[in-house]
């Protein structure tokens, strides 16, 4: 992968964690509203305990990413300067 394939990666990455976190936001309300309203919430934890196996999966894989990316300019810093 290149620099501009990793970095398209990195920032899809980026967007699914805070989709995934907002969508996650919602459910915890979906789940109270009902829960206020005397209905039965299991159908709706299930839905929230997808979210959250979705939401580690995405933090996962930005985060090897971000690695990739340390690595990268780890090995960067350690090559010589082509010559002149």
């Amino acid at each position: 992968m290149d620099r501009e394939e990793w970095q398209i990666h990195l920032n899809l990455a980026e967007k699914c964690v805070t989709e995934m976190l907002a969508l996650i936001e919602k459910q915890h309300t979906v789940i109270q509203d009902l829960g206020r309203g005397g209905h039965d919430t299991s159908r709706a934890n299930d839905f929230l305990n997808t979210l959250l196996v979705s939401q580690a999966r995405y933090e996962r894989q930005r985060d090897r990413l971000q690695q990739d990316e340390l690595e990268f300019q780890s090995k960067e810093a350690a090559e010589p300067a082509p010559a002149a």
